[in-house]
């Protein structure tokens, strides 16, 4: 009513939901009386007010790319990101993926090994159209390393053999003659594996093939004018 109680007064005043946050009376106001639960769609946080407003309300909400379809808010698919994929993770031929707004499916296709494109982004080296080993790249897409015969080579020697001290023939490498055999320059073998008999240059040799040198004719006849000479002194 009005000071001379001519006229009432339609009025307003504080009150918990209109919005203003009345000191001393309120500690939020949201501009309603609900106590939410959640935050709007596409609002991942939000802060909101009880019903009562007493209480600040620290909420989450559904976004799309959260990894939750939410049908309710007109999702169709959510694969946990907001990219648009335009194809599939490598070793996938196909695939289903979700648009980056979560409103439609995609179809898409990927690249794998075997499928007759190099992709070396994803660590192909070769790629034949199989996934199959022995023809010059393997079922892993990498380059198998072929012997002159046209086999994948797995360490061995040319002559297909394990080369564990075998010889490019496949036959064992070990020596035909002992370690104290010996030659002459006549080709002479002892029975023990030395030399036998004399060289042409007056070689002889030992039992146990140690080559030795005879005195040559000179030196033969020093060693008697020698013997001479001696003698005569003393005489």
């Amino acid at each position: 009513c009005s000071a001379d109680c001519a006229m009432d007064l339609s009025l307003t005043g504080p009150v918990c939901g209109d919005g203003n946050v009345d000191a001393g009376e309120e500690t939020c106001d949201d501009g309603n009386t609900v106590s939410e639960t959640a935050c709007p769609y596409g609002m991942a946080s939000c802060m909101t007010c009880s019903d009562d407003c007493a209480t600040d309300l620290a909420l989450t909400g559904p976004v799309c790319g959260d990894g939750n379809v939410d049908t309710d808010d007109g999702e169709v698919c959510d694969d946990g990101n907001t990219v648009s994929e335009t194809e599939c993770v490598y070793g996938m031929a196909t695939c289903m993926e979700c648009a980056d707004d979560c409103t439609m499916e995609l179809s898409l296709t990927g690249a794998v090994c075997g499928d007759g494109n190099v992709d070396a982004d994803d660590g192909e080296e070769c790629d034949d159209g199989n996934t199959a080993s022995g023809d010059g790249c393997d079922e892993t897409c990498g380059v198998e390393v072929m012997t002159d015969a046209g086999v994948p080579d797995g360490g061995m020697s040319d002559g297909g053999m394990d080369d564990g001290g075998m010889s490019d023939g496949g036959v064992d490498d070990g020596g035909a003659v002992g370690d104290d055999a010996s030659v002459t320059e006549d080709g002479g073998v002892g029975a023990d594996g030395g030399v036998s008999g004399g060289g042409e240059d007056g070689c002889s040799c030992s039992a146990a093939g140690a080559r030795t040198r005879g005195p040559s004719g000179a030196l033969l006849g020093l060693l008697l004018l020698g013997a001479v000479a001696i003698f005569r002194r003393r005489r």
